[in-house]
């Protein structure tokens, strides 16, 4: 959105594109916004997941344990 506001210096050979819609930029920056706020959730829960230590009794150690008796 940056490059379309920008104006053509006298040496350039390129026209200005027109000015984006406002609810373009408003979709735009949402999903940036939600694409943000996903990511940081997402790395949260696995660096949770990576801390927290549920460890259990493997079925080979301990049949009985295994069937939760």
């Amino acid at each position: 959105m940056k490059l379309c506001r920008q104006r053509p210096g006298l040496s350039d050979s390129w026209e200005a594109e027109p000015e984006i819609p406002l609810h373009t930029k408003v979709l735009n920056y949402e999903i940036i916004i939600v694409g943000l706020i996903a990511g940081v959730a997402s790395s949260y829960s696995a660096i949770q997941g990576l801390v927290t230590d549920k460890f259990t009794v493997p079925c080979y150690v301990s049949p009985t344990k295994a069937l939760g008796q």
